[in-house]
């Protein structure tokens, strides 16, 4: 009789351990998802930012270009300044880069249009300037919006994708309510 009650206690015991498992994956999962939310916005933030400071400083440099090269003859221009302002724009336009995917299709767009803003703050045509910079606030608008509600799906998954094993389509692919484990409701049969 002893016997049956250790093994039962055993049972008991091990369903504890399991349950306190399975409880331990499910909320690592959700604690990984929190995480990755609140760096994912963080990174927007950061991104919006240094689009926003080189957007401005883009916008400044136009007019002082366009500026300096119409009172040319009447005024000296102001070079050492031009040459700051051109040298912050090509930090910002370096932290902007490092801060993409070069793989996303609207990234290598923003990509490509910080790659030309050098050359064109050479150019005495502001215009030229402000048009690109028109195109990066676009395709910054574009990438920065938030996905919208009704194109989003959220459903439970199997606990496989808490296995770095698996990297397939299982991980993904919806599960019904009777196949997720159930913290301290284990089946010993």
């Amino acid at each position: 009789m002893n016997v049956d009650v250790t093994i039962i206690a055993a049972i008991i015991a091990l369903g504890g351990v399991v349950s306190s498992f399975i409880s331990k994956l499910i909320s690592g999962r959700t604690l990984y998802i929190n995480a990755v939310t609140v760096e994912r916005s963080k990174w927007i933030d950061k991104l919006r930012d240094n689009i926003a400071k080189c957007s401005g400083d883009l916008r400044t440099l136009s007019y002082k270009v366009e500026a300096a090269y119409a009172r040319i003859a009447v005024a000296p221009v102001n070079l050492q300044e031009q040459d700051d302002l051109v040298e912050k724009i090509n930090r910002l336009i370096s932290l902007v880069s490092l801060q993409l995917n070069p793989f996303g299709e609207i990234n290598k767009n923003i990509l490509t249009i910080l790659a030309k803003m050098p050359a064109l703050a050479g150019s005495p045509n502001g215009q030229k300037l402000r048009i690109a910079d028109e195109l990066l606030i676009k395709h910054s608008q574009w990438l920065l919006k938030p996905y919208p509600d009704e194109l989003m799906d959220a459903h439970d998954v199997s606990a496989i994708v808490n296995s770095a094993k698996y990297d397939g389509p299982d991980c993904i692919r919806p599960v019904s309510d009777d196949d997720l484990p159930r913290a301290g409701q284990l089946s010993l049969l």
